[in-house]
């Protein structure tokens, strides 16, 4: 599988680097050294965002992502980076794993935020404090789109994957401080 996502890498950084030059193309010795970092900062980050630009279309299968821990959520949540950079001005497209029992306190985000369930089932609500009595239950294939610093606060019963996409920078603001956990 490596060897397929390195030869994917590959063909996107040549078609990458042909497009920016606009004079003619450097000695292929030269050439080849460009391709080289790039595809070694690419198989060497964590997580892995998949390289997409205007001129290559991506595909990502599920054996492709790959799952690093969440910093900004609670113990046990783990997200996968399909595209993007979320701390730049830029699209991007995340996954994010919850475990069976998982409880994310009431947050907001800075923009945009959809979610796209695809495993499991994410019972959000919206609100200041988290109440399990007082949310939607979202099934596989459910979608929920939230504006801007709308409060709200999920968990789960069983192992969950959503799908988030949205326009950086992102961020999480925890409603009350003290369930941050990147401050404990």
């Amino acid at each position: 599988m490596l060897t397929k996502n390195i030869s994917l890498v590959f063909v996107i950084a040549s078609v990458l680097l042909a497009a920016c030059a606009p004079q003619p193309a450097p000695a292929p010795v030269v050439q080849t050294r460009l391709v080289e970092k790039v595809v070694e900062k690419i198989v060497t980050a964590t997580p892995a965002p998949v390289v997409a630009s205007a001129m290559a279309h991506v595909m990502v299968m599920p054996n492709d992502v790959k799952w690093a821990d969440v910093p900004s959520l609670p113990k046990g949540a783990k997200i996968a980076v399909i595209e993007g950079v979320l701390s730049e001005a830029v699209p991007f497209t995340v996954r994010i794993k919850f475990p069976a029992d998982y409880k994310l306190p009431a947050h907001w985000h800075p923009a945009v935020e959809r979610v796209t369930v695809l495993a499991g089932t994410f019972n959000i609500g919206m609100g200041d404090l988290l109440d399990t009595q007082k949310t939607t239950a979202l099934e596989s294939g459910s979608l929920i789109i939230m504006q801007p610093k709308t409060n709200h606060f999920a968990w789960t019963k069983e192992e969950t994957i959503v799908q988030l996409n949205g326009t950086g920078p992102w961020g999480i603001t925890y409603v009350n401080p003290a369930d941050d956990p990147r401050k404990q």
